[in-house]
């Protein structure tokens, strides 16, 4: 849960579907907010820097109506950072989606950071087109149990646009996660990477597509794609695909997918320097996450998040049923000598 005390630049609600005017903060210079009368439409034009803008989604009621349709437009030269916290545990079946348009004109910077935790009764569908000229840089942390599908088109129509794309995913329980994501090189001398990590346990399941178009006038484009999954779970599924379509010459592109399990012979390593196995395993998590989690490390309006990741690793590694990464994370008393 978020805590609202925290926050001290602009808010936008959204509950159950619908933007909440009484319940958002949108008083601020350089930033305009306009929503249309059922609260499902919500347009956000920024004209000068705002350090940072905050948007809640709390899904914990009925299933509504219609999707949210929100976008996000910035001037030429401006610089901003959108924190997206989806969260809810409702109790029924729950079914939302988000169709979310950026527009990132040439000088621009747009850090989108989106943190989803959500119960195993919410499906939720997020449909993002983007369009860039300056630099999108956008980073997805997937927690909880519950069914998520995204589909993400970048368009990179400038030269030297940038797209910076990492993502990751913790699987729990019966949870399943869809991963969609298309970028286009439409200009000269353009960027993006692509990086996810997932950690599967239990029966949790998951695809991650990462697609890279180079058109014919976008020589000197560059592309890196890697995608690298980590199973916990006997039933645990982890597909991945990256896929480069290339149309013309002198481009760097690379891309590659791994799944697997942690490294034997990294546990033995540390394990003869005196850790316990446990202690061994959480080290060596933590470090592979770690790898995707430089974009919101490098903010400085991020609201507190690691407990909630921890809580969701934690889970995922417990198969025992013992608690002694929550123990250890949460600072209590580790009594467990193995693990």
């Amino acid at each position: 849960m978020i805590n609202l005390d925290q926050i001290t630049g602009p808010l936008l609600v959204f509950i159950d579907g619908q933007f909440s005017l009484e319940a958002s903060q949108t008083e601020c210079i350089g930033l305009e907010v306009k929503a249309d009368n059922d609260g499902h439409t919500v347009v956000v034009h920024l004209s000068q820097d705002v350090p940072a803008i905050y948007c809640l989604h709390q899904c914990d009621g009925l299933s509504p109506e219609a999707p949210i349709a929100l976008t996000v437009k910035l001037d030429a030269g401006v610089s901003t950072e959108i924190h997206e916290y989806v969260f809810g545990e409702a109790n029924q079946a729950y079914q939302q989606t988000l169709q979310w348009r950026c527009e990132v004109a040439q000088g621009s910077h747009l850090l989108w950071l989106s943190h989803q935790n959500l119960s195993e009764h919410v499906r939720w569908h997020s449909q993002g087109e983007h369009y860039v000229e300056g630099q999108l840089s956008y980073h997805v942390e997937t927690l909880g149990q519950s069914l998520i599908e995204a589909e993400m088109l970048v368009k990179l129509l400038a030269e030297n646009a940038e797209c910076h794309v990492h993502g990751l995913l913790v699987g729990q329980g019966q949870s399943k996660s869809r991963q969609d994501w298309r970028i286009e090189h439409l200009a000269p001398n353009t960027t993006c990477d692509m990086h996810y990590r997932a950690l599967m346990g239990n029966n949790a399941q998951g695809s991650w597509l990462g697609h890279a178009h180079v058109a014919d006038q976008a020589k000197g484009a560059k592309v890196t794609q890697m995608s690298r999954q980590m199973l916990f779970g006997k039933h645990a599924r982890m597909h991945a695909k990256p896929e480069l379509t290339i149309h013309c010459d002198e481009v760097a592109c690379q891309h590659g997918a791994t799944v697997g399990q942690l490294d034997e012979q990294a546990l033995f390593y540390l394990r003869s320097r005196g850790l316990l196995h446990w202690q061994a395993r959480m080290l060596l998590t933590w470090s592979f996450v770690q790898e995707v989690l430089v974009m919101r490390q490098a903010s400085k309006h991020c609201l507190p998040e690691d407990s909630m990741l921890q809580q969701s690793l934690a889970a995922v590694m417990d198969h025992d049923g013992t608690s002694v990464l929550n123990d250890f994370w949460q600072g209590k008393e580790v009594k467990h000598d193995e693990w």
